[in-house]
């Protein structure tokens, strides 16, 4: 065999190749426009399994999902109250200093 014919082969099975990644790449792609079969969904926020879209909090049906959840929003509730709480100190104690300091 020669020189000219091994670097022919070598061509030919590297074309071969190439064409098939090719192929498979325009597949994928095609593929990835798909919805493959998976209906619109959410998860819920504590366990994180798959729930219908139809669920407006965002929690699924079990009961420890729905404690977590209302344990949760109340501590986020009472962290939004002492922010504005202490935000508000903080102003009234600028701005007494500012009324004290200019008389």
């Amino acid at each position: 065999m020669s020189r000219k014919e091994t670097i022919l082969r070598a061509a030919k099975r590297t074309a071969e190749e190439v064409r098939a990644v090719t192929a498979k790449n325009r597949e994928l792609k095609s593929r990835g426009n798909k919805n493959l079969g998976i209906k619109p969904h959410k998860h819920c926020l504590v366990c994180w399994k798959p729930i219908d879209m139809d669920y407006e909090d965002g929690i699924c049906d079990s009961e420890s999902c729905i404690k977590i959840n209302e344990k949760r929003q109340k501590s986020r509730k009472r962290w939004e109250v002492l922010l504005y709480v202490f935000a508000g100190i903080f102003f009234i104690s600028i701005i007494v200093q500012y009324v004290a300091s200019g008389t």
